[in-house]
């Protein structure tokens, strides 16, 4: 019974962190998104609020609060895309967010996005000589590529 008790919490509580652990600016931003979202720790949706607003919440050690952050990215590149396509890319932004940051935010020792790897997507975004969308398809190619060939046995 007491074994019982101890995983029923631990369910209890594991359900409750999912509904906890993402924003409230990320489910304002993108509210289509599928929520809850499972996190394979309580410090893995920490580093994913972190991917999403760039605030470092207490416990992430290591941790750079700022820029860059996929609020700031989207808002910028949404601002440069003409008014037609503004909808069609919050919404290519949005899953391209929750893919990136579900993966960069697990472990550094299963992870297949790492640091680097964010940097580059964030400097192809970034890139102003290019159109928005053109820049988020190159990113969502490269991403697909990386999440593809790291579930190959």
């Amino acid at each position: 019974m007491r074994s019982l008790y101890l995983t029923l919490s631990l369910v209890s509580w594991g359900l409750a962190f999912g509904a906890q652990a993402e924003d409230a600016r990320i489910q304002s931003a993108c509210p289509s998104m599928a929520v809850p979202l499972a996190f394979d720790d309580k410090t893995h949706g920490l580093w994913y609020d972190r991917f999403w607003t760039g605030d470092c919440a207490r416990g992430l050690a290591w941790c750079h609060k700022g820029t860059p952050n996929w609020l700031g990215v989207m808002n910028d590149l949404q601002r440069e895309a003409p008014a037609g396509q503004r909808a069609s890319l919050k919404k290519r932004l949005c899953g391209l967010g929750q893919k990136v940051g579900l993966e960069w935010a697990r472990d550094n020792s299963i992870r297949t996005i790492d640091t680097a790897a964010l940097g580059r997507f964030y400097k192809i975004l970034q890139d102003g000589s290019k159109d928005p969308l053109v820049r988020t398809t190159q990113v969502e190619t490269q991403a697909a590529a990386m999440l593809t060939n790291s579930r190959k046995p």
